[in-house]
């Protein structure tokens, strides 16, 4: 009965697989660029360039903690 009710009553109709176009992420990237290079204008920690480096690095660390099965760090 609760899994009918979450399965039929929940979620509020969200298509969860919805894929976008590659014309839509295109459009919406070039929007967040612009954002964060006026961002940056203010606080030079919000440069695109440095905010992708920083998130590479991170997500690089997390694969090699998750691949060691080293969840302590």
């Amino acid at each position: 009965m609760i899994i009918y009710k979450v399965r039929h009553l929940g979620g509020g109709g969200e298509d969860l697989d919805y894929l976008y176009g590659r014309d839509d992420i295109e459009r919406k990237a070039g929007k967040t660029r612009k954002l964060l290079e006026f961002l940056a204008r203010v606080d030079p920690a919000m440069a695109p360039d440095k905010l992708e480096t920083q998130a590479k690095a991170t997500f690089l660390e997390l694969q090699k903690c998750w691949q060691a099965r080293n969840y302590e760090r």
